[in-house]
């Protein structure tokens, strides 16, 4: 147990976020980075529909085309982070600060995490 203290500890001094969750405007915002596109282009947002550049999720607009689109977008993506090799998934860590990435991906067995 003070073993897991102490690599928290060092996270926190170094910067590190501890767990990071990729929800799915935190996604779409990697998917316009141009950081992250020249290193990873397959996250690049393929959609014909933009990515808004308003704050918030705009009320209930599930039904709304575009945000269906965008759903079904970012659970591509992260699809894409999944099927990573391990060397690239610890490059998107470096990059996004952070010692674990946690993403929630719906499937027919329900909501499934997934972390690295």
């Amino acid at each position: 147990m003070p073993f897991v203290v102490i690599i928290v500890f060092i996270e926190r001094i170094m910067g590190l976020n501890a767990n990071l969750i990729l929800e799915d405007n935190v996604v779409l915002g990697l998917s316009a980075k141009p950081d992250i596109i020249v290193e990873f282009p397959s996250l690049r947002y393929t959609s014909r529909n933009p990515v808004p550049a308003r704050g918030g999720c705009g009320g209930c607009g599930r039904r709304n085309p575009m945000n269906q689109d965008r759903f079904a977008e970012a659970q591509r993506i992260k699809r894409v982070i999944l099927g990573l090799p391990p060397e690239k998934k610890n490059r998107l860590k470096q990059l996004l600060n952070a010692a674990r990435i946690t993403m929630f991906i719906p499937g027919p067995m329900g909501v499934q995490q997934h972390s690295f």
